[in-house]
């Protein structure tokens, strides 16, 4: 116990001792309120820094789109070394090509649908894609000018493999089968062509191939493994319904996508 010699000492030592509380409290909320700011700029920067990283390298990878006809990644973090393909889906616009006699859809149709469908396939197994039309439009107002912008896009591309997507007519319904073309001056497209066209014949029902062919298409001499696929022929009646349902699609579509995988792992060295 502490004893005072009068009351005014008390007074004075009483209030000394409560400015020290109060002083003592104040550093107390400083000291707590400082924590707690600390706290919540490191919570803050922890979730910065960590949504930035997830940003990096959870980022799907780049789809393959196109500037000129050339491919160009939608972001360029790093090189992109996936196998390049250009898809031509032939006709469209102005052009339809030929037309089914029992369903009347038009050709360019009926080429853009197997040629999305492929595109799908081949980008969900980790291809880079590009296609030359994926509208019903055509690429220009008249067939010249149209031809010459899909070869100026061919030539421009760096794909590793071009496939123009086709179907055959013929004025009987009795012919039939899957044709597969490469150009006579590129010879090395015959192993693309003769993948593709193994896969496309032992489709379940599917009617006999009629094999690879060489033909002077111009959109398949401007690169190294180029070929035109001509489906089936939409005048026969038994291949027109199965060109025009989407399961029989779907079939063509991975059919080809398996013989580019075929093509790439046999013969292609990058």
């Amino acid at each position: 116990m502490i004893f005072f010699e009068n009351d005014e000492q008390e007074k004075a030592a009483c209030a000394e001792e409560e400015t020290d509380s109060v002083f003592g409290k104040a550093a107390k909320l400083v000291i707590l309120a400082a924590i707690i700011i600390s706290s919540l700029l490191g919570a803050l920067s922890y979730i910065i820094s960590h949504t930035a990283q997830a940003s990096t390298t959870d980022a799907p990878s780049p789809a393959c789109q196109h500037e000129n006809g050339t491919f160009t990644p939608s972001y360029t973090r790093e090189p992109d070394t996936r196998k390049k393909v250009l898809i031509d889906a032939g006709h469209g616009g102005f052009d339809p090509g030929t037309a089914g006699p029992a369903t009347g859809i038009a050709e360019s149709t009926v080429n853009l649908q197997i040629a999305q469908k492929l595109q799908s396939i081949l980008e969900g197994q980790g291809y880079c894609v590009m296609m030359t039309r994926t509208d019903e439009d055509a690429l220009a107002a008249g067939k010249d000018e149209d031809m010459q912008a899909r070869c100026e896009m061919i030539k421009r591309s760096d794909a590793d493999v071009f496939i123009s997507i086709h179907q055959n007519a013929f004025d009987g319904p009795e012919v039939c089968g899957c044709e597969v073309y490469y150009h006579e001056t590129q010879p090395e497209s015959r192993n693309l062509a003769v993948c593709i066209e193994k896969e496309l014949a032992v489709i379940p029902d599917a009617k006999p191939s009629r094999g690879v062919k060489t033909y002077g298409h111009m959109l398949t001499k401007f690169r190294p493994n180029s070929i035109l696929i001509e489906c089936g022929f939409i005048t026969n009646p038994y291949e027109e319904a199965i060109l025009t349902d989407d399961a029989g699609q779907m079939r063509i579509a991975e059919a080809i996508a398996k013989g580019v995988n075929s093509f790439f792992e046999t013969y292609y060295n990058n």
